[in-house]
């Protein structure tokens, strides 16, 4: 993986144990271009740490298309697993509890998958309309095949 950091920001390298370390940079452009330098650092017996500079100076990519990479900000996490269930005039696909499955049932599941709604304002069970035991993106998207009656059931 390739972490993405804040603009102008300052980062800082420390060697835990004795030996070389050799640390690449890469700084990407607006224009997409990517500079890398290297950096290499050899720490001493008596902790004494020693930089050589970079042999070569910053070398410059152009990159191959101009799309731009996608950033994610926010850490992916996986919702807990189902343990309500359901009660004998329950509803699969009635995430929300109003007695039908409806649009807003996806959008309950949308909600809690981005962290809008918690478990105790969803019913889980329920909304596991694909019923392989977690509550994602399919399942939102099989209420919508069976809202649009391109499914007849779950």
């Amino acid at each position: 993986n390739t972490p993405y950091y804040t603009r102008n920001a300052t980062y800082s390298f420390t060697p835990t144990t004795l030996g070389a370390y050799t640390v690449q940079v890469f700084v990407q452009a607006s224009d997409n271009a990517t500079l890398n330098q290297t950096y290499s650092y050899t720490v001493a017996n008596n902790g004494s740490v020693s930089t050589t500079p970079p042999a070569t100076p910053p070398t410059s990519t152009q990159p191959a298309s101009t799309t731009t990479p996608s950033i994610t900000t926010q850490p992916i996490t996986t919702p807990p697993a189902i343990t309500q269930q359901p009660t004998p005039s329950a509803i699969v696909g009635d995430a929300n509890n109003d007695g039908s499955v409806t649009i807003e049932d996806v959008t309950s599941i949308q909600k809690y998958l981005a962290v809008l709604l918690t478990e105790r304002q969803i019913n889980l069970t329920l909304a596991d309309a694909n019923r392989d035991g977690s509550v994602n993106v399919e399942d939102a998207t099989t209420i919508q095949k069976y809202l649009a009656q391109l499914i007849t059931q779950f």
